[in-house]
Formats: structure tokens, C-alpha cells, sequence
């Protein structure tokens, strides 16, 4: 499934037409949301702006993630981080993601080391 089509589906979920979408998440027309559900295509700039919106996460609109079901507790605590933060985090998840085995490995030996000398 697509980001486009995710969005479609939770939108469709929540009961929101594509002109509330729209005005959620800072856009002036419908016609902004059809085309992200449609081109299957969103900046990663509007990802967590769009999950606020659908009240989801980033990782289920990218599809890393297939339960956009969080807890109450979960959405409140993710809702306080300015959604900048919330893209810097994506933007580290994307980087893991796409690399090499052994990016991966430093990656994760980098996250060990910060651990134990904070």
C-alpha cells in the first residue's frame, strides 16, 4: 500500500472529507489531498504534520508500521515534540533503512556508545 493510499484509508477511517484533510494540515484547496492520494507522493516536510492530522504516526503513513491503532498515551506524548523533531527522527529512521549492512551495524554501534556516555 502507498502513502497516498494510507492516507486515503485513514482519512476515509476518521470520516473526513478531503476539504477537512486539507484544512488540517495548513492546505488551502481539496484538491492538495487529492493529489497526494492520487500521486502516491508527500514531502516528507508534511509527513508528521499529516499524521498529527489523521491522528496516526509518520511510521504508519510510511508504511513502516501496519497498526495506525496507537494508544491514547502514545498519541499524547508524541503530540508534545514540535513536528521538526518528528522529521529529524524520520529522516534518521529513512537513513537506517536504506543502509548497507554494515551502515546499519555503525549505525546502531553509534546509538550504543551515546547510551553509555551520555
Amino acid at each position: 500500500m502507498t502513502i497516498g493510499e494510507r492516507i486515503k484509508n485513514r482519512r476515509e477511517e476518521l470520516g473526513l472529507t478531503q476539504d477537512e484533510l486539507a484544512k488540517k494540515c495548513g492546505y488551502k484547496s481539496r484538491s492538495s489531498i487529492n493529489k497526494i492520494e492520487l500521486s502516491r507522493d508527500l514531502p516528507l516536510r508534511k509527513v508528521s504534520l499529516m499524521a498529527q492530522a489523521l491522528e496516526t504516526t509518520p511510521a504508519y503513513l510510511m508504511g513502516w508500521k501496519e497498526d495506525h491503532n496507537f494508544s491514547d498515551d502514545f498519541m499524547e506524548k508524541i503530540s508534545k515534540y514540535p513536528p521538526e523533531e518528528i522529521e529529524r527522527v524520520m529522516h534518521i529512521i529513512d537513513l537506517y533503512e536504506n543502509a548497507s549492512p554494515e551502515g546499519r551495524d555503525a549505525f546502531e554501534t553509534l546509538l550504543k556508545l551515546s547510551q553509555q556516555n551520555p
